[in-house]
């Protein structure tokens, strides 16, 4: 009875003071789609094709709506499904348990998840990882095949992928000493399960049938490999009892409790991956202030908090009525909704922008360029993020060792691989951008793409053959796209010379070191076709002239300085021009 006295007076105290805000031209668009229960209906943006909405629709089902031309489309008449978290794998979604399934991007069809617990990758790869006792399963719905067991002693009750690199694995096991007393221990694997090292044990104490002990997820951003939160609840979730959050940076070999909260405490914290680090939200309310809103990021793994700007939120709310979302593609960008309106930051929460009234549901588009969509009753709106700027080349807390401090990015362990094996930092150069999905523009569809010095990388699931799953972006043909009508782009007939590699498919010859550099290093798989002959041109890097040759992925360039070594035939800077022409580099 105190407690609901007591939160009486904060509404009345704070309502009494409180200031309405000020109204903001918000510039967003209602869809032409009105879900049936706004409480209970999920949605979901499809992360491989743009401007394609997911829907479960209370009563209906599946429900596909195309945000271009407005066409709502049911997709599947099963009303037991719920979205799995907008997985990036493209599993869309699941029915409830116990009979676990999945539908494959395109497919009407369900595919069994089970066993479970599960985790999907959201790296790129379309991997599911699930648990049958403490066997580890991976693979897509309906072919999971054991890859590794966890060991004893305990059951395995938590599992958990990385977002930037899914063969990244943490389990928990729980061994239960007695009624009241277990151990818990995190375990890691490297390899997607294989293999398992020990990283922890804690003594757990517990009733009304606890400890209960999850693996927590940090939002749809990546976060670092070794970073990993779990929460304890001495009981049942939800209970009486005091809960427990834990963080650690060092792959759980140390940890840092972040939060405690006990049931009916007046505040709480909830933890995203940032930009910067793990962004904490605070909630709290006190019965004269009234509700106090703050905003923190940690890049010591919860041993340190520095302040970040708070939007002007003052009206005491339940706690659940406040969202905070990070676009995973352009993790500086954040949102923040709350009953006086939405907010919008667009530089790691250094500053916020009121964008309109009060969205629920706020989610941002998987890819860029960015939008953010949200629920006003039953309706469904659309913001127009666009372009997320500059930040995206900024420095980022390195995600794994494959990280550059000369650019402050982490190769994606997608591209790591063929980066290493074609050439590496010679051949390609550093990072400068993290890994996140992009329309692409040659063919619109959106692919896991890296930007580095030299070129970019994209990831290509719908190929078979491994060879061609990562290829260099068109950036070749992007960047001569106004230059095809002068003399060296023009295709000419096949010369005849023995020395030379003429194809017909664009009318251009490869010869002399040109054509070895092109062969060794991966050739059609790896730089497309030539678009133009050989020629001399100026390097906007250093103003020297250059004898170059254009292919559809990249530029050659001969440097007679480095003749007969192994830097004779560099690549063109291109993805530093690519970047530069959007505003991103300097």
């Amino acid at each position: 009875m105190r407690r609901w006295i007591w939160h009486w007076l904060i509404v009345v105290l704070a309502c009494a003071g409180a200031v309405a805000p000020a109204q903001a031209a918000s510039g967003w668009q209602a869809l032409p789609f009105t879900l049936r229960d706004a409480e209970r209906d999920q949605t979901c943006w499809d992360a491989r094709e743009p401007d394609v909405v997911w829907a479960i629709e209370s009563g209906v089902g599946v429900v596909r709506y195309d945000v271009r031309n407005g066409v709502r489309e049911p997709w599947l008449p099963r009303i037991d499904l719920r979205l799995a978290g907008c997985p990036d794998s493209g599993w869309r979604l699941l029915a409830d348990q116990p009979n676990m399934s999945a539908l494959a991007p395109g497919s009407t069809t369900l595919t069994a998840v089970t066993p479970f617990p599960w985790t999907f990758a959201s790296d790129g790869r379309d991997t599911v990882y699930a648990l049958l006792g403490n066997v580890v399963y991976a693979g897509a719905p309906g072919q999971l095949a054991s890859v590794g067991t966890i060991p004893g002693p305990g059951a395995a009750v938590a599992l958990q992928a990385n977002p930037a690199d899914s063969r990244a694995l943490y389990a928990v096991t729980l061994e239960r000493l007695s009624d009241s007393v277990a151990t818990g221990r995190l375990w890691f694997s490297a390899d997607g399960g294989a293999v398992w090292e020990l990283r922890t044990s804690q003594a757990l104490g517990g009733s009304y049938g606890g400890p209960y002990v999850s693996l927590e997820p940090l939002g749809d951003a990546a976060w670092p490999r070794d970073t990993v939160m779990w929460r304890v609840d001495p009981g049942y979730p939800g209970s009486s009892n005091r809960t427990g959050m834990w963080l650690s940076g060092d792959g759980g070999r140390t940890s840092t409790e972040i939060d405690t909260a006990g049931y009916g405490d007046p505040g709480t914290e909830r933890f995203v991956a940032g930009h910067d680090g793990i962004v904490r939200l605070g909630i709290s309310l006190a019965p004269i202030a009234g509700t106090a809103l703050s905003l923190s990021v940690s890049t010591t793994a919860g041993r340190d908090w520095r302040p970040l700007a708070v939007p002007p939120v003052s009206t005491p709310v339940d706690p659940r009525h406040v969202e905070l979302v990070v676009a995973r593609a352009a993790p500086h960008v954040m949102a923040l909704g709350a009953p006086e309106g939405t907010f919008i930051s667009r530089d790691a929460g250094a500053s916020w922008q009121r964008v309109g009234d009060r969205r629920t549901g706020l989610q941002f588009s998987p890819y860029v360029p960015l939008r953010l969509l949200g629920r006003e009753g039953t309706r469904l709106d659309v913001l127009q993020v666009g372009d997320p700027g500059a930040l995206m080349t900024a420095p980022r807390p390195p995600l794994s060792a494959a990280f550059s401090p000369d650019t402050g990015q982490t190769i994606s362990p997608l591209f790591l691989d063929v980066w290493q094996a074609r050439g590496g930092l010679a051949r390609f150069g550093h990072p400068r951008t993290p890994a996140f999905r992009e329309v692409n523009a040659a063919d619109g569809r959106v692919y896991l793409t890296q930007y580095f010095e030299r070129a970019r990388f994209e990831y290509h699931p719908e190929h078979a053959d491994p060879e061609y799953r990562v290829l260099l972006g068109l950036l070749g043909n992007e960047q001569t796209t106004g230059r095809r009508a002068e003399g060296p782009f023009q295709p000419r007939p096949a010369p005849g010379d023995p020395g030379e590699r003429y194809f017909a498919e664009t009318g251009h010859a490869i010869r002399n070191s040109f054509k070895t550099a092109w062969e060794r290093a991966g050739g059609l798989a790896t730089f497309g076709y030539p678009i133009s002959d050989e020629f001399l041109e100026p390097n906007p890097e250093d103003g020297q002239s250059y004898v170059v040759q254009y292919f559809e992925r990249n530029r050659f360039e001969y440097h007679p300085e480095l003749a007969g070594g192994p830097y004779e035939v560099l690549l063109g800077l291109l993805g530093n021009d690519a970047l530069r022409a959007r505003g991103w580099l300097p």
